[in-house]
């Protein structure tokens, strides 16, 4: 009887065989020294000494002493390769397969009535082949990204970006202030605005009233000012003679300020009423008078009495203009009505 290949008798009358070397096999079932192993599909060597065939490379018959290399521009998924199908062009970003590699070898188990897997040579190289659950490369499914070639998968989109395409080779950022909270976001409607931005057109902007600030958060445009639309833009002016209260979307017009109340005319703001202790006696006043000494103001606005201030009463004073109130005479003195000082009995 014959030894099978891949095994040796280098003794006569043996009724066993020796195996080959590692990675190594024979050409015959007649084989009666080590000497003859030579290299198996997918390796190379000599002497004893057999190794797969490295990245890039590759060995479709026994006995090679150097694996052949690919074509130009192609490679291996995998050390060991025994066939020139298993090269193939490195996947491209955004895309993945088994081994990284576009190939053209399937899984002969799976290939029943393949040319490459039934009769003669071609069999018996694909019968030793490394199983294939596919040839070529697929694309990234949404929601996941590669950026680089020759890759076996693809990575998850991360918070704050989503992939809306297959096949991409990065996600896209949500839009400015805006941001998503799951991992493999597959469309930008997953984006909502931070802080008090509002999402308009796949876009974070300000409200109406409010502009971008120094601080990248929407803030009121302060008075005097005005916006009037859904956007990043810069407050606006009010032009003259109207004015705005902070966080407007318009402008009105001045009004003429009545007695007992004041207004800047050079500041785009309401009417104020006059503060205790003062008055104005005129419409459109721009400031208030301070009531003299010995007179008060009752409340704030405040235009009673002949002067439109109210006159200390007799027991009390008031010494400074700018006070709001009369204060009391202490003990041992008096005042007269409109008294500035009180005097000792």
């Amino acid at each position: 009887t014959f030894c099978a290949i891949g095994t040796y008798s280098d003794v006569i009358n043996t009724t066993t065989c020796k195996t080959c070397f590692p990675g190594s096999t024979t050409a015959s079932t007649t084989a009666t020294a080590s000497s003859l192993c030579i290299a198996d599909l997918g390796y190379y060597g000599s002497s004893g000494v057999f190794t797969q065939c490295a990245i890039g490379t590759y060995s479709d018959q026994i006995g090679l002493t150097v694996c052949k290399s690919c074509a130009a521009g192609q490679t291996t998924g995998q050390i060991g390769s025994n066939n020139y199908r298993q090269c193939g062009f490195q996947c491209v970003p955004g895309t993945y397969s088994s081994n990284g590699v576009m190939t053209s070898l399937e899984d002969c188990g799976a290939m029943t009535g393949n040319s490459l897997c039934t009769g003669g040579q071609s069999s018996y190289y694909s019968s030793r082949a490394f199983p294939w659950s596919y040839a070529g490369c697929q694309n990234c499914p949404l929601g996941y990204f590669q950026a680089q070639s020759g890759r076996t998968n693809c990575s998850a989109c991360a918070i704050g970006s989503y992939a809306d395409a297959p096949g991409s080779s990065s996600c896209t950022a949500c839009p400015t202030f805006a941001t998503n909270d799951i991992l493999s976001s597959v469309t930008i409607e997953d984006c909502f605005c931070t802080k008090n931005f509002v999402w308009l057109n796949h876009q974070c902007v300000c409200p109406k009233g409010m502009h971008l600030s120094s601080y990248q958060n929407c803030t009121d445009c302060p008075a005097g000012t005005y916006k009037d639309s859904f956007s990043l833009s810069e407050c606006q002016v009010c032009p003259a003679d109207t004015y705005s209260s902070a966080g407007a979307s318009f402008c009105s017009d001045f009004q003429r300020c009545p007695i007992a109340t004041y207004k800047d005319t050079y500041a785009n703001t309401p009417c104020l009423a006059c503060p205790l202790g003062t008055y104005s006696n005129i419409e459109q006043s721009t400031f208030c008078r301070d009531c003299p000494v010995g007179y008060y103001t009752v409340s704030t606005g405040s235009s009673s009495g002949a002067t439109f201030c109210t006159v200390c009463a007799g027991g009390s004073y008031k010494n400074v203009k700018s006070l709001a109130n009369c204060s009391i005479c202490g003990a041992g003195k008096y005042s007269d009505s409109g008294a500035s000082v009180c005097i000792n009995c």
